[in-house]
């Protein structure tokens, strides 16, 4: 797929740590995607440049938003780094490159008792997922278990609450490892967290998606506990690489 400019809509704060950035796609086929799939964003030195070859740093991110969204995509990101520091100061009316969508990490719905397993920034596919069964009144149960480090570190939380609300079959559960706070889980996932929350089952489907070592360390808690391996699907976003437009 051929890098194409998008505009920059919308720049907004998350958390501290969390941005959602609002792209007009340069064409239609642009918002032909399947929830959970990912684009890559290309910057370039001059913002405003609308010469593609200018536009050389590049990192994948997945989509939050809907297929049924085509104003505009939208994409949570952690400032981090380089990169995601110089995406952070874009402005509306700014350019930035995009192709994809890219991907196979999709909500199949055939899968009807989905378990997601989200770390930290690892919650955006899921986002895309859930806000796509919520329009589509899809009858699957899809349970979501987010585990953070901190309370703040939690993202779009009010989101996925009012999904919650909207759909009888869509259930979140927040956790957060390294402190107490009311209205949380305290703790990793682990077996008796599974338990509590009736997440296990030779009927369900595990989608697991976060850094490396949080994947590593669910799928051998997963296996652990006697889940086929053909019921589990990752996104490893350590080791996720652009892919070449």
């Amino acid at each position: 797929m051929a890098l194409e400019i998008g505009e920059v809509l919308d720049l907004i704060d998350e958390t501290p740590t969390v941005k959602i950035i609002k792209i007009i796609a340069p064409s239609e086929k642009s918002y032909d995607y399947e929830p959970g799939q990912f684009f890559n964003l290309y910057l370039a030195e001059d913002s405003k440049s609308e010469n593609p070859a200018d536009y050389k740093l590049a990192r994948p991110y997945s989509v939050i938003s809907s297929p049924a969204n085509k104003t505009y995509l939208e994409i949570a990101f952690r400032v981090a780094g380089n990169f995601t520091q110089k995406l952070a100061k874009l402005n509306a009316g700014d350019r930035i490159g995009i192709n994809g969508p890219f991907g196979v990490f999709t909500l199949d719905e055939n899968d009807k008792d989905v378990v997601m397993l989200a770390g930290g920034i690892g919650i955006t596919p899921f986002v895309s997922m859930l806000r796509h069964a919520t329009e589509k009144n899809l009858p699957n149960r899809f349970l979501l278990l987010y585990s953070n480090r901190l309370a703040s570190d939690i993202s779009l939380r009010q989101e996925l609450l009012e999904l919650e609300k909207q759909s009888k079959n869509v259930k979140c559960v927040f956790t957060i490892t390294r402190e107490t706070a009311a209205g949380f889980e305290h703790g990793r996932i682990d077996e008796s967290f599974l338990k509590k929350y009736s997440a296990l089952g030779p009927e369900k489907t595990y989608y697991v998606c976060g850094s490396h070592n949080f994947i590593t360390g669910i799928i051998e808690l997963l296996e652990k506990l006697g889940v086929d391996r053909k019921k589990i699907k990752k996104e490893d976003f350590g080791f996720i690489k652009p892919k070449a437009g």
